[in-house]
């Protein structure tokens, strides 16, 4: 198992530190998985209104923690979109910490906030196709109103 701890605010810069954890290059938002550490790409868009794409298909060799700080000073959402490919392997992660812990393969549609201190699994050999979109909280209640975006995350 392999595990990354971030505290990014957009997926280009977390497409960065991904490529300095994987020893992988990225060339126009765009990276490839090594042949070593699986198969698949990962490639990061920042739009117009403070929204941020992340778009990835990947099936890692081994199990990949992604472990994301929770942020004091900027407040965001963002909103997950995961597909799980092939076979399910039962995976088992220490639950005692401080963190929501999330199994990507196990969490079709997943809202959470940059105020949460969040883990990621990836689980090996399972192919996710996932598509990640970071929305500045005033972006979000705008569109989704302010009581119900209160009420998604408590």
């Amino acid at each position: 198992m392999q595990e990354l701890a971030y505290n990014n605010n957009d997926y280009p810069g977390l497409l960065q530190v991904l490529a300095r954890f994987f020893n992988a290059q990225v060339d126009n938002n765009f990276m490839k998985v090594s042949a070593k550490l699986g198969d698949g790409y990962v490639s990061a868009y920042n739009l117009p209104d403070g929204i941020s794409v992340l778009i990835s298909d990947t099936c890692f060799h081994e199990t990949i923690v992604m472990q994301r700080h929770a942020s004091t000073n900027q407040h965001y959402y963002i909103l997950q979109f995961n597909e799980a490919l092939g076979a399910e392997f039962a995976q088992v992660h220490d639950m005692s910490d401080e963190h929501y812990t999330y199994y990507v393969d196990r969490q079709p549609i997943l809202l959470t906030s940059s105020l949460m201190n969040s883990k990621f699994i990836f689980p090996a050999n399972q192919r996710i196709r996932s598509v990640r979109i970071i929305l500045g909280s005033d972006l979000f209640s705008n569109y989704a109103g302010n009581e119900t975006a209160d009420k998604l995350l408590t």
